[in-house]
């Protein structure tokens, strides 16, 4: 499903920056996007335009992903 949601982001925009936000304590789909070769993004102030709290929630996570 991450491939297909990838495969239409591409054919649509083309080549380009991609977030997921997804909630902190969702360290299961974190651990899904991981996997897909997503990276957390910690210095990007608001991706997508949401408040970036990747930084604060990895000390409490860092050992479920």
């Amino acid at each position: 499903m991450i491939a297909e949601g990838v495969r239409r982001m591409v054919e649509i925009e083309g080549d380009c920056i991609m977030y997921i936000p997804t909630m902190t304590w969702s360290h299961k789909a974190i651990k899904l996007y991981r996997w897909a070769g997503f990276e957390l993004e910690t210095s990007e102030p608001a991706p997508g335009g949401y408040e970036n709290q990747t930084a604060q929630a990895l000390s409490l996570i860092k050992h479920l992903i």
